[in-house]
């Protein structure tokens, strides 16, 4: 049990490490791997951990270890001590991210993910290849997954944030039409009157509703017809590239699409104002590592952008 007058009496510090590598892989085997101890080690470490704060913490399932509701509920703090006194324990030692070593998980959306990773990973492959980098998928609200310490880095459209969330500027991008080759209706341009009375495909991944793309519509006084909502780009593009309907895309999307048969990228016929990508993280779990990861996806986005522009000329 905790003594309340003095909590990490007799506690094993070492045993924090091994429940947050238990609370990222729901396994023994996967947390003993990464932590480079043997399971038995891990288990053992588990006991430990259930007799100090009286609770299960893990519960074998079919799949593996699911945390109880007690251990969701303390894992953010655990994570957020154990990077707080990384950080303090490298504030005096040059960052070298070639001696680097570290899991971070980034998360991001499926019209992001292409922008910008490809060279990121590559700069990270060449500069720090003992850094891990997770990609998930952003399933909900920034700010959530970083408080609740399941991202190190969202990739998301600019908004405003609490002072606790740091914000970074990416790059800048725009909507474009898509459609087939060959569409029976679109020649050289999308008119605004084919545009009104196409079938279109909306991207959402909450289900029916309306989009920025659509609130947009309303304000010129414009209904578009939607006939298949999907929730990713990716698949909207697919579709695009087997019917006649029309979809809304971001432009550095529409662009990595153009290079397969079957699809053009059009200009709107509406002014569909711009949009920007940012870059986000928790300032009190901010270390060495993750500033470095930041300027990295700071140059992939200058690169990538580069690339496209000569590309274009």
């Amino acid at each position: 049990m905790i003594d309340p007058r003095n909590p990490l009496a007799g506690v094993n510090l070492n045993a924090f490490p091994v429940f947050d590598a238990l609370i990222r892989h729901q396994s023994g085997a996967a947390a003993a791997g990464e932590l480079g101890v043997t399971p038995s080690a891990v288990s053992h470490t588990l006991r430990e951990l259930r007799s100090v704060f009286a609770d299960p913490l893990f519960v074998r399932t079919g799949t593996g270890l699911s945390p109880t509701a007690f251990a969701r509920s303390i894992a953010p703090a655990i994570r957020a001590a154990l990077l707080g006194l990384g950080g303090t324990m490298q504030a005096q030692a040059a960052f070298e991210p070639s001696q680097a070593v570290g899991r971070y998980v980034v998360a991001t959306t499926d019209e992001i993910a292409p922008t910008v990773l490809p060279a990121f990973i590559h700069a990270l492959e060449q500069e720090a290849p003992g850094i891990v980098v997770e990609v998930r998928p952003r399933v909900e609200a920034a700010v959530r997954l970083l408080d609740g310490g399941d991202a190190d880095l969202v990739l998301r459209l600019q908004e405003d944030a609490p002072a606790r969330i740091g914000r970074m500027p990416l790059y800048e991008d725009a909507f474009v039409c898509v459609t087939r080759d060959g569409h029976p209706r679109v020649r050289k341009r999308m008119t605004t009157r084919v545009f009104c009375e196409a079938s279109h495909i909306r991207v959402s991944p909450e289900g029916f509703g309306s989009s920025d793309v659509d609130d947009f519509l309303d304000g010129e006084g414009i209904e578009r017809h939607v006939a298949v909502y999907v929730g990713s780009f990716l698949s909207a593009i697919e579709l695009v590239a087997a019917t006649d309907y029309v979809c809304t895309v971001p432009a550095v999307l529409a662009a990595a699409a153009a290079k397969r048969a079957g699809i053009r990228v059009l200009a709107p016929p509406l002014p569909f104002p711009p949009y920007s990508i940012e870059l986000v993280w928790h300032v009190a779990r901010d270390e060495p590592a993750l500033a470095y990861l930041r300027s990295v996806f700071q140059r992939a986005a200058q690169e990538s952008f580069a690339e496209r522009s000569i590309g274009a000329g």
